[in-house]
């Protein structure tokens, strides 16, 4: 299974370079999603919790719901990595204006502030540690998948040692307000 996603990765990353990646928007409830997502780390990472606070009638997201898995996992997998001695992992999603906004927070090393704005850049690792293995890929192939679906992201630390926060912001799914899922 990761193999296979390494290779969908590393196509993906070739369409995004060039210019070819064509998102399949459908409103995508994000409930449903994260707790598959999260249910699969919970029995792959016994030292991290996952925690999971959506708001009430959340509307779905205007997304397409393979490339916002990737995301998901991408930021997973990072929150993981880069917190080797465990901690907690929190998901969060609200409405603000006319997007959902999701947030994955780790107690992980954190970013420099120096290195926040750079962390979506192809190659470019900002951790200290030479123990993570990676190669640079991931939160620029996130960047890419969220671009290609009229969204955002973003990242956030306060600083070394006290974590990160990554900010995904995509529009409420086409015919939808925050009232009508409930």
């Amino acid at each position: 299974a990761r193999l296979e996603r390494l290779l969908s990765n590393l196509l993906a990353l070739t369409d995004i370079t060039a210019g070819r990646l064509q998102a399949a928007l459908e409103p995508v409830l994000l409930e449903p999603l994260i707790t598959r997502i999260v249910a699969d780390f919970q029995n792959r990472s016994a030292e991290h919790t996952f925690g999971i606070e959506m708001a009430r009638m959340l509307p779905p997201a205007e997304a397409d719901p393979d490339l916002l898995e990737e995301v998901v996992r991408n930021l997973y997998e990072n929150a993981v990595k880069y917190a080797p001695h465990g901690g907690r992992v929190l998901t969060t999603a609200e409405v603000r204006d006319d997007a959902v906004v999701i947030r994955v927070t780790d107690e992980g090393i954190g970013i420099a502030p120096e290195h926040v704005a750079r962390v979506f850049e192809r190659f470019r690792r900002v951790g200290g540690d030479n123990r993570v293995r990676g190669m640079g890929l991931g939160l620029y192939l996130c960047r890419g998948l969220i671009d290609a679906q009229g969204g955002t992201i973003e990242a956030s630390s306060p600083g070394l040692g006290q974590g990160s926060t990554f900010t995904v912001t995509l529009p409420i799914a086409r015919g939808w307000t925050t009232g009508d899922h409930a």
